[in-house]
């Protein structure tokens, strides 16, 4: 009767704990400034096999391939307009593509 009692308690516990935590809001938002610049690596690769049916036999036909990408992008922040209470400020952005690369590879 004791355990049941504390593991009932214990449930209440949480569950009070999480519905606390649900009335507050968090807003994940960044927070710019002027003349501010981030950098952006975006990395990816993609890779395919399979066989082709086909009455035609073609012995250089690819069974498999690699292709990737890789990208830097520059972000500066040209101007951050003051927003009113309870509304986002608006931000200008500039958009850069520093470096890009590509691959590609096949059998």
């Amino acid at each position: 009767m004791r355990a049941l009692l504390r593991s009932v308690a214990g449930f209440l516990i949480v569950v009070m704990a999480f519905s606390a935590a649900a009335a507050r809001k968090i807003f994940l938002l960044p927070r710019f400034s002027d003349g501010q610049s981030f950098r952006y690596q975006i990395e990816t690769q993609s890779t395919t096999k399979g066989n082709t049916t086909s009455p035609i036999i073609n012995p250089e036909g690819a069974s498999s391939a690699t292709q990737g990408a890789s990208l830097i992008v520059r972000f500066d922040v040209l101007d951050v307009a003051s927003a009113a209470a309870g509304t986002f400020p608006r931000t200008r952005l500039r958009v850069t593509y520093e470096q890009s690369r590509a691959t590609s590879q096949s059998d």
